[in-house]
């Protein structure tokens, strides 16, 4: 996800929080080893 806990708040509390925990969210600057094993795999390459 390439947005911050908090993005979409007005009051600066948590707007999305994890499920599994110790789960992070992206902070948008780039691609993760996951999604660059996901592109490969769905490109072929």
């Amino acid at each position: 996800m390439h947005y911050g806990r908090d993005f979409f708040s007005k009051s600066g509390q948590d707007t999305m929080v994890p499920k599994q925990k110790g789960a992070r969210f992206s902070d948008g600057s780039g691609f993760t080893k996951m999604d660059i094993q996901k592109l490969h795999k769905l490109y072929g390459c």
